[in-house]
């Protein structure tokens, strides 16, 4: 279904489509965690076909995979990975936000479901400042860091079970 194929080479290539339209591979190693994109592929988010009414935004293809597997196809992925916290400016890493705005808009409610780690948590607020707080929940995975690592460690039902309750974002002042 998310038409993942495997390189002459080996990799694992995730295959980022817009429409019926091929926009960009990004591969991965199987030995280790190297990644690469093709050069000129447009930065969607993968998965952005599998937008509808609520969307779940994962850090990575692995982990949107596994939001699927837990039952939610309405899942997305950023491409290019979460900003440093030190980065002055997330741009250039949200460029799909951008290339999505159309689509972005029309969607009631977002479950930021990103990595427990410094960049994660730099990332869930860029999602949610820039997708407004007042439509967007999150995910906390800890102890686990992500939603592949939690599947992997407590299991499917578990996972859905967590996916399906998110947080409320708090609300400031208060």
């Amino acid at each position: 279904r998310n038409k993942i194929t495997q390189s002459p080479k080996g990799w694992v290539e995730f295959n980022y489509y817009d429409g019926d339209e091929l926009v960009n591979i990004k591969y991965r190693s199987i030995r280790d965690k190297k990644f690469m994109q093709h050069k000129g592929g447009k930065p969607v988010f993968y998965g952005l076909n599998d937008m509808a009414e609520w969307v779940y935004i994962t850090e990575g293809e692995m982990d949107k995979l596994s939001v699927e597997t837990a039952g939610i196809k309405s899942c997305i992925s950023v491409p290019m990975g979460a900003p440093n916290p030190k980065d002055q400016n997330a741009d250039g890493k949200l460029k799909c936000m951008e290339l999505a705005s159309d689509r972005l808009d029309k969607v009631e409610a977002f479950v930021i479901a990103v990595d427990c780690d410094q960049n994660g948590l730099r990332l869930r607020e860029e999602l949610a400042r820039r997708l407004g707080k007042h439509r967007c929940k999150y995910v906390d995975f800890t102890p686990h860091k992500d939603a592949n690592e939690y599947l992997m460690a407590e299991g499917v039902d578990k996972l859905e079970e967590l996916l399906t309750h998110p947080m409320d974002f708090p609300i400031e002042g208060i």
